[in-house]
């Protein structure tokens, strides 16, 4: 019993001592002092330590003089115009917080599970809790509006404002803002003006709008206040771009009305009896036509068939088709691509009614020795690259042929059992590159057609054709081409059935 009686004196005896301290009156004048020189003199007088931080004083001069008064009355003066806070220590040390105060005891309603739909005006002295994580972020704005008290209870402030331009300060109707918790939200009217109900404490608030930057700030609220936002276009000025031309090196280039057919976009076509037909894609072209399986040649824009010029590698191509027009009489493999002017036809084709087909051979692997290879029931078709010197010359060699009368003996009709009809065609290249501006290209091409069909006479035709080019690079701006060709058609009729009535027609 004597025990417990000393501690409860000890303990009475300490808060009596502690509660003099505070209670201890003091008289000082202030004149013409800094708040720091203020916090020096007043720790000089009252035995009290004052601990705080030099960034969050005012530098502005004080004049106050006080008589008789307490420690925490002078404290409460001095700093009633900032948001500063202060905590008392009983071993005569006073904390100086900034907008923040130090609670030593929980509230009463601390553990007591709140209404969340009831808190719009209910009071709550709970202790502020700060996003540490976002504070971290030094390149966000903290900005402090008001000073939190113990006494000052209020669960929520008002937060107004109008959202500006930047550059030219106009305000900005339809931002969008809100805080991060997307719980609190405002729409700025026609005249940039928005406001916001705010619970006490820390809020990180964000703006966002079409065409201009998001921005963040983070605010600490104790008090209904005004504060306004600039908003940063986010549109970027894109470099200046410099369009530079030659008018009239455009108009000698113009040329309306062409197509280019690509061999290498031809591989996924349908295959006409084991044979990819490039010159056939033409006939998908607009004003591109033919009279149908078993005529030759081409019907553009309605002209007719003798009206079109047919060039391979530059020379006169004067039948491009095997077998009554089911095949083409170029070798698919060694075609690279095909030019269509259907239109103007430029000049240097010499001119022609209907139109031009500019055929292009493939130039081959100045690198290593490539083939292809293909068969089919009724034809076999075989092309070889072969380079002649490394990286300056090669040879493209390609030979094609049909043997379908074995098909046409299948049938059941006795005429067409002794019909006849086969076709064969070769085609050799050779490219010669002699340097960076000139190079020579050779084609040489020879194809043949027999046939007989329900009759005693053997038709036969064949193409036969030599080019030589060589191409020079004189400048940026000219080059120059010399061009040799030679091109041959040969038709024939032949009538073997009595010494009589025999004949052979040709031309």
């Amino acid at each position: 019993m004597k025990i417990a009686f000393t501690l409860f004196l000890l303990i009475s005896c300490t808060f009596f001592l502690y509660g003099q301290k505070q209670n201890k009156t003091l008289s000082i004048e202030l004149n013409e002092l800094t708040l720091e020189q203020s916090f020096n003199q007043l720790e000089k007088i009252s035995g009290y330590t004052i601990f705080y931080d030099l960034d969050w004083l005012s530098k502005d001069k004080i004049n106050k003089n006080f008589t008789d008064k307490s420690i925490t009355f002078i404290l409460d003066s001095l700093i009633i115009n900032s948001t500063l806070s202060y905590y008392i220590l009983d071993d005569n040390k006073v904390i100086i917080t900034n907008n923040i105060v130090i609670y030593d005891k929980l509230p009463k309603n601390y553990f007591e599970e709140i209404d969340s739909t009831k808190t719009t005006e209910k009071s709550i002295a709970t202790p502020t809790i700060i996003n540490k994580n976002i504070l971290q972020n030094q390149t966000i704005e903290t900005i402090r509006l008001g000073k939190e008290s113990a006494t000052n209870k209020k669960a929520f402030y008002k937060l107004s404002g109008i959202i500006f331009d930047n550059e030219t300060n106009l305000p900005l109707a339809n931002v969008a803002i809100f805080n991060q918790n997307n719980t609190i939200s405002s729409i700025t009217n026609q005249n940039g003006f928005f406001e916001l109900k705010l619970p006490a404490g820390f809020n990180a608030i964000e703006t966002s709008t079409l065409g201009y930057k998001n921005t963040l700030k983070n605010i600490i609220i104790f008090n209904d206040a005004n504060l306004n936002f600039k908003l940063s276009s986010a549109s970027e000025e894109l470099n200046e771009v410099v369009l530079a031309f030659r008018t009239k090196q455009d108009i000698e280039s113009t040329t309306t009305g062409k197509s280019t057919i690509n061999s290498k976009e031809t591989k996924n076509i349908p295959l006409v009896l084991g044979e990819r037909d490039v010159l056939k894609i033409a006939t998908l072209l607009p004003g591109v036509s033919t009279a149908g399986e078993g005529s030759l040649g081409f019907n553009v824009r309605g002209g007719k068939a003798d009206q079109n010029l047919i060039l391979l590698d530059d020379a006169v191509v004067y039948n491009p088709s095997h077998f009554f027009g089911i095949f083409q009489a170029l070798n698919p493999f060694a075609i690279k691509e095909v030019n269509i002017y259907k239109g103007n036809v430029p000049i240097e084709f010499g001119g022609r009614i209907s139109s031009v087909f500019d055929i292009e051979t493939n130039k081959g692997d100045q690198e290593k020795v490539k083939g292809q290879f293909s068969i089919s029931p009724v034809t076999a078709n075989a092309l070889v690259e072969v380079p002649i010197e490394k990286n300056k010359s090669s040879l493209l060699l390609g030979a094609r042929g049909a043997y379908s009368d074995w098909v046409l003996k299948l049938l059941k009709d006795s005429d067409l059992q002794n019909s006849k009809a086969s076709f064969y065609d070769f085609i050799a290249n050779y490219h010669h590159t002699i340097n960076t501006k000139n190079n020579i290209k050779a084609t040489a091409y020879y194809s043949r057609d027999n046939f007989s069909i329900t009759s005693d006479s053997l038709y036969n035709y064949s193409n036969k054709l030599l080019s030589i080019k060589w191409n020079k690079i004189i400048d940026d701006n000219n080059k120059a081409s010399l061009l040799l060709t030679n091109s041959n058609y040969n038709f024939s009729i032949l009538f073997d059935k009595n010494s009589i009535d025999d004949f052979e027609q040709g031309y």
